[in-house]
């Protein structure tokens, strides 16, 4: 404290707030983010080391109690019957023990929030200086706002306070009011607090009567006037506490232009209590910016941009986003309509577009993320390209799972990396991919589900593992499935491609004519329309395919009750996809099979290209 004075700190908050209308007490209502008595709590940690005491209601202990903790010490006002009354309450507290040492007692209201550390040095000093038993902090002003006046003399000394409720016309036109912040000598108030009696009218103790008490026992009491008026408000309803949110507003706004930040329209931009914002940076209307956020030296914030305890570095562009508890590292920029939640990080240099959103994950540096995209749980290396429309499917309803994107990656627009997936350095994606299996360094992914696109020496190289039990069982499992209401004989039928995918079909019979759609021609259909997409994909993707529709099948298997071979039908079309040696399992309910080739069943057979020509 700049006065050597010891001084003990009484902070009266034990009103119903009953102009507030609220269940909340009305001195926890937030002003710019900090309970309204927090501003008044500061305040006396600045003039006294220990703790204040905090004078509460019956009705608002509890809550009052939760937030301070033990940052202050509690009395109770089990009856309000007023200001004296109040102090009364404290004084076992106070005139005993370290604080009875105390030479002063300062008591404020905790509704106050607009009032100055310098108003209360200045009155201390005054105090000092004048040698008074009490000093009172006044306010000048038209509108008295239910405060008491101060009445003086002839010679201006102060000879009484009068409540707003006790005036008289004559007194009631006086404008130097008392802002109810009294400064005492500790034992000119101990000495004579007992000395108060009740209000005719209300019945309260006034502690302003301690000035009356003062001027009969011939003893000094002063007043000075707060510099600026709106120090003196004290909030008794809403609309008082919208005044002294634009009040607190301003003051933050025009201290951090006059330390170097433009604010192109102060009355549109909010700044909290706790931000802290480097020279040069500019704020574009519309901008909030909340809770422990910092930003540094040369960045542009906003417009419409909501920003709330992140870490911001220089150089940084945010337009017209929502930013939470995230990071953005030197030279990194976002939106317009970007969205980075808790958990987020732009890296030195990273790009994010508009409609993107992160949470829990990084961007490193100098990669980009172009527009309508997702990352949760995700961490991207340097240099790589997130597509438009990609998404990172962390979670699956319960539990939440993690991506990993290495360097110099392009993930192409609209791919879908279902998690926990590992994308190798140097990977790419072809648009519309669903990535269900991590992609190895320097692979290329495309279709859906994604395939990793190979060389054509490892096409040739490739062999399909032939389990014909496997296959006949996927069939078996088909032939449960098949709709016969005429005939009731079942067929089931599983095809072996390529790329070691295997598709299954059973029989449907039509409900009202007889006409059957075969097993073999189900299944056939799957896989081709599966390599057919595969193909388009790629080359909606830009990439070469090696996927070919001409002997994509590689076995067949077909389950019946007796073990009958596809019909003639069916084997033609079978021989459209595959090569003539393929080896095709006819197989029983009991899962014993005969195995054929398709050039057996088929040995003179012929073509549709043959039947189009004929």
């Amino acid at each position: 404290m700049e006065n050597s004075v010891a001084v003990t700190t009484i902070i009266l908050a034990a009103g119903k707030s009953t102009r507030f209308k609220s269940k909340t007490p009305k001195i926890l209502h937030p002003l710019l983010e900090r309970p309204m008595i927090q501003y008044t709590l500061d305040l006396t940690l600045q003039l006294s080391p220990g703790p204040p005491v905090l004078v509460v209601g019956p009705e608002t202990e509890q809550d009052i109690r939760a937030w301070g903790g033990d940052r202050v010490r509690y009395v109770l006002q089990q009856q309000r019957l007023g200001t004296g009354h109040a102090v009364m309450q404290t004084r076992s507290l106070l005139e005993i023990g370290p604080a009875g040492s105390s030479d002063l007692v300062l008591v404020l209201c905790g509704d106050m929030p607009l009032l100055r550390k310098t108003s209360l040095h200045r009155m201390i000093e005054h105090h000092q200086r004048t040698n008074a038993a009490v000093t009172i902090l006044t306010v000048k002003r038209d509108n008295p706002r239910g405060f008491g006046r101060i009445v003086r003399d002839s010679g201006g000394s102060v000879i009484a306070i009068v409540e707003d409720a006790e005036t008289t016309p004559e007194i009631a036109a006086i404008h130097e009011l008392n802002t109810g912040i009294l400064l005492f000598k500790a034992a000119f108030l101990w000495a004579y607090l007992s000395h108060l009696r009740p209000s005719p009218k209300k019945g309260e103790y006034y502690l302003t009567d301690m000035v009356d008490i003062a001027v009969k026992h011939d003893l000094t009491v002063d007043a000075i006037a707060v510099e600026d008026p709106e120090e003196g408000l004290g909030i008794n309803t809403r609309l008082d506490m919208s005044i002294a949110t634009a009040a607190l507003r301003r003051r933050i706004n025009e201290h951090w232009m006059l330390e170097g930040v433009t604010l192109i329209d102060p009355a549109t931009t909010t700044i909290g209590p706790d931000v802290v914002i480097g020279p040069d940076t500019t704020l574009h209307p519309n901008t909030h910016l909340r809770g422990t956020t910092t930003i540094g030296e040369n960045c542009n914030i906003g417009p419409n941009t909501i920003i709330d305890s992140c870490a911001i570095g220089n150089r940084c562009k945010v337009f017209a986003s929502v930013l939470e508890h995230a990071i953005m590292e030197d030279d990194s920029d976002i939106g317009p309509f970007g969205h980075l939640r808790k958990g987020a990080r732009l890296c030195e240099g990273a790009h994010m577009g508009n409609f993107g959103e992160m949470k829990n994950s990084s961007l490193g540096p100098g990669s980009k993320m172009g527009h309508f995209s997702y990352l949760g749980d995700t961490e991207v290396g340097s240099n790589t390209n997130i597509g438009a429309g990609t998404i990172t499917c962390n979670y699956d309803g319960q539990h939440k799972y993690h991506t990993t994107i290495e360097d110099d990656v392009f993930i192409g627009s609209d791919t879908l990396l279902i998690a926990p997936r590992h994308i190798g350095t140097g990977a790419k994606t072809g648009a519309g991919a669903v990535v269900t299996h991590d992609i190895p360094a320097h692979s290329v992914a495309y279709g859906v589900p994604a395939r990793i696109k190979k060389s054509s020496n490892e096409t040739e190289s490739k062999q399909i593992c032939l389990d014909p039990q496997q296959l006949i069982t996927y069939a078996l499992r088909a032939r449960e499935h098949a709709y016969v209401p005429y005939s009731h004989y079942k067929v089931g039928a599983a095809v072996l491609t390529q790329d070691g995918q295997i598709y299954t079909g059973c029989n449907v019979e039509n409900a009202v004519y007889p006409l059957t759609i075969c097993a073999e021609r189900v299944a056939i259909t799957k896989a081709i329309s599966e390599m057919a997409a595969i193909s388009e994909m790629a080359a909606i993707s830009g990439i070469t395919s090696d996927t070919q529709t001409m002997h994509v099948i590689r076995a067949v298997a077909v389950a019946t009750e007796n073990g009958g071979t596809p019909c003639g039908a069916c084997r033609q079309v079978i021989r459209e996809f595959a090569a003539p040696d393929i080896p095709i399992f006819i197989a029983k309910t009991d899962g014993t099979y005969r195995e054929y080739t398709l050039a057996y069943l088929l040995p003179d057979s012929f073509t549709a290209k043959d039947l189009n020509e004929g």
